[in-house]
């Protein structure tokens, strides 16, 4: 009989990895197009309102808006993270309805996941997906 080739595992691999950037809280794009951020949700990205600009950006080819991407940046195109209150928001209510974005007529949340970007430059920076949450169409 021949011996069966054995894989053995190691605690390590049992371990489940917990991401650093695991953040519970949801943003919200406000009935005027803002996109909104709690104190505690700007906390957990790690930037600083007062200096932090960011690119937006979108998939191309997608007949849906279902997300954006948020590329911190100094180029003097970039989006101001304002306080208003305690929240933080980005303005971008005519990007979203020229997407055909309904945020007006619904309440519409994201979700917001870290990943790493390559700037122009070749330079890798922490950057963040909004991933919209769309409210279950009643029939």
């Amino acid at each position: 009989m021949k011996k069966p080739e054995l894989k053995f595992f190691t605690r390590e691999e049992n371990e489940e990895i917990k991401n650093p950037f695991d953040i519970k809280k949801l943003g919200l794009i406000t009935k005027d197009g803002k996109l909104t951020f709690s104190a505690e949700l700007v906390t957990a990205m790690n930037v600083l309102p007062d200096f932090t600009k960011f690119l937006i950006a979108t998939d191309l080819g997608k007949r849906k808006m279902s997300n954006l991407y948020l590329i911190p940046s100094t180029e003097s195109g970039a989006f101001d993270l304002e306080l208003v209150g305690k929240r933080f928001f980005i303005s971008i209510s005519k990007i979203l309805k020229d997407a055909n974005v309904s945020f007006e007529k619904q309440k519409i949340t994201f979700k917001v996941e870290q990943f790493n970007h390559t700037d122009k430059d070749g330079k890798e920076i922490n950057a963040f997906k909004l991933i919209f949450i769309y409210p279950v169409e009643k029939k």
